[in-house]
This record gives C-alpha cells, sequence and structure tokens, in this order.
C-alpha cells in the first residue's frame, strides 16, 4: 500500500507530503495504479520545482519514496498560490485514486514529516 502523507504548514495547508510504498495492484511494471500515483506525485514535484526553484526540496529515494517540503517563509504571495494548487491537485488526485482502487493508497495529514522520511 502506498502512504501519501500531507504535512500541515503555517501559511499553506500543506507545506509538503511524502509517498511511502507500492500499491500492490499489480506485478512490478505492470501496476496501473502505482504508475499512476507515481506520474502525478511526481509531475506536481516537478511543477513544484519549476515555480518555486530552490523554495522546494525534492527527495527521492528507493521504493516509490517522495519527499516534497516547501520552504514556506521564502515564497512570495504569488508563489505560495502556485504551491497550494499543485499540492490541492495532488490531493484531488490521490483522493480518486484511492476511490477508485480501494486498498492500494492510504491518506493522512500530519504536523510532521513521517520519521520514515528523514
Amino acid at each position: 500500500m502506498v502512504k501519501a502523507t500531507f504535512v500541515l504548514g503555517s501559511t499553506l495547508k500543506y507545506q509538503g507530503f511524502t509517498l511511502a510504498g507500492h500499491t500492490g495492484y499489480a506485478a512490478h511494471g505492470e501496476d496501473i495504479v502505482c504508475a499512476g500515483v507515481s506520474a502525478l506525485a511526481l509531475s506536481v514535484a516537478q511543477a513544484l520545482e519549476e515555480f518555486l526553484g530552490e523554495k522546494v526540496s525534492i527527495i527521492q529515494g528507493e521504493d516509490g519514496w517522495l519527499k516534497v517540503v516547501i520552504k514556506e517563509t521564502q515564497c512570495s504571495a504569488e508563489l505560495l498560490c502556485r504551491a497550494e494548487t499543485l499540492v490541492k491537485t495532488l490531493e484531488i488526485g490521490l483522493r480518486n485514486i484511492s476511490r477508485s482502487y480501494p486498498g492500494s493508497l492510504e491518506m493522512m495529514e500530519s504536523e510532521v514529516f513521517p520519521d520514515d522520511s528523514l
């Protein structure tokens, strides 16, 4: 199961997110659910990097692990608006995937980044 954690921000609703795990929907290389989650998350991460530059930290690890942290205090109001829109798009997309493929994706909110994402 993929675990998506959206971390609450001080200015933004979410200051970032983590993804970890695999959906287990199908064998490696054939898992359309995992591919959909990955494509959505990586597209949002790349768009954040395009808009925010050094004001976002993106770390990608093994086994489907991704951590994105928006440096809220370094962003203008315009950049915060763009970041908010992108992360909300991710949240909506993942929620829809979760509804379509129950048991493959767990979504949660947290005040801190999960320990396994440090």
